[in-house]
């Protein structure tokens, strides 16, 4: 899936992924119905601090979206992006905790990392990707 309209992204989403828990044979096959939507609230995520936070520098937006299975019960997703990127490192150690229900923002990170087995992120050459390995329980 690519996106280029970072104003009807998220609806995009939505839409693929209501077509997906309807689909037997996609990635619900690997997840389950839990599973889809666990992984649907991974990318709804990190696609909405994409539109919310980063910086294109005049460049047309691209989001794209890979989703491959990884076993029996789990798929990586691959979120790929032509933002100036994110300082992973810096801001995952400035999470704030699930638990602190205080807290009105900034737990977007800690959310992710709960709902997935591993995650990784990387930036290169004007390209960066957020991996998830999610797996249904």
């Amino acid at each position: 899936m690519q996106f280029s309209n970072l104003e009807t992204v998220t609806e995009e989403l939505l839409e693929h992924f209501a077509r997906w828990l309807e689909d037997t044979d996609g990635p619900v096959e690997y997840l389950g119905q839990d599973g889809l939507l666990k992984l649907q609230l991974v990318v709804h995520e990190w696609v909405a601090n994409l539109v919310e936070h980063a910086v294109f520098n005049g460049r047309p937006p691209e989001i794209r979206i890979e989703i491959e299975p990884a076993d029996p019960q789990g798929v990586w997703c691959r979120i790929y992006d032509n933002s100036e990127g994110f300082d992973w490192d810096r801001h995952a150690s400035d999470t704030v905790p699930l638990d602190d229900w205080e807290a009105e923002r900034g737990r977007g990170l800690a959310f992710i990392q709960a709902l997935c087995k591993q995650t990784f992120y990387q930036s290169r050459e004007g390209l960066n990707c957020l991996s998830v390995w999610v797996v249904e329980r």
